[in-house]
């Protein structure tokens, strides 16, 4: 006899909307049990839901992004719409997508960096989805750049305010920098308002391997979601993470510095501050 075992809870654009499931026993109806928290789902889900569970995206009818961290995302005898939250009859279950907003202002940090001395600043803002991390804005106002000392860098790197990390994020470079995606805007202007920029992974060898990054080449760590990942999961993006400015002029004196060896070390530096998107 068929009865209703299950409704599934969903936010979506502030609106509630309920779905009723259809057949089955009981017991498997309660393994799926799923309850809103802001505007994403989480389940309580017990281990033997684990036989149910459907976390490949590739059979999923295109709608929007799998939430793929739910490791139990539907009941075989459910059948519900394909909205955001829902569960599929292929056991697609969507999300709402994730996105975060930070600002950053950028100065001479003598701390970290002693072997520069300027009166240079800037800003950037900077928008983190799941997919993707992007510079949306990005201004400078820096006396000494020109053609013969460009910017050739902007990159999230992984540290707090007296710490130098690696590259988790690369949006621009040039020269003795990698290019990510391609020469930094109005890299010969002293004075700047430009963006957006698309950022991409790290994927050139963390320092153990001779690179510049935070995570080892290959590795899901260092492409543009796992960094995005990164950023969307930390709990303090104010000590975790910094946007960094480098130009020709502040690489050759960090270099020199650094005994003739080059170093994630740049000009202005201004570390991640959440802000609403």
């Amino acid at each position: 006899m068929t009865r209703s075992i299950l409704a599934i809870v969903l936010i979506a654009s502030a609106l509630a909307e309920v779905e009723e499931c259809q057949g089955g026993d009981g017991e498997e109806a309660s393994l799926l049990q799923s309850m809103a928290v802001g505007t994403s789902l989480t389940t309580g889900a017990l281990p033997q839901c684990e036989a149910l569970s459907q976390t490949d995206p590739s059979p999923c009818p295109s709608g929007g992004p799998m939430n793929t961290a739910l490791y139990c995302v539907y009941n075989q005898a459910c059948v519900t719409g394909g909205q955001v939250g829902c569960v599929e009859q292929t056991g697609c279950q969507y999300k709402e997508p994730q996105k975060k907003c930070f600002q950053a202002r950028l100065v001479a940090n003598p701390v970290a960096v002693p072997a520069i001395q300027t009166t240079a600043s800037g800003s950037g803002t900077i928008e983190v989805t799941s997919d993707s991390v992007t510079l949306t804005s990005i201004s400078w106002t820096i006396p000494d750049v020109s053609s013969q000392n460009p910017v050739i860098g902007l990159h999230i790197h992984d540290g707090d305010h007296s710490q130098n990390g690696g590259i988790l994020v690369g949006f621009c470079g040039s020269v003795d920098l990698p290019p990510f995606s391609g020469t930094c805007p109005d890299a010969e202007s002293a004075t700047v308002s430009a963006g957006p920029v698309n950022g991409q992974g790290c994927d050139l060898g963390n320092a153990a391997q001779g690179g510049p990054c935070v995570d080892a080449k290959g590795t899901t760590a260092a492409t543009i979601q796992g960094a995005a990942a990164e950023i969307l999961s930390s709990p303090n993006s104010r000590h975790d993470f910094y946007l960094n400015l480098h130009t020709v002029n502040s690489f050759n004196t960090n270099k020199a510095a650094n005994g003739g060896h080059p170093n994630p070390l740049g000009l202005i530096r201004g570390q991640l501050v959440a802000k609403p998107c």
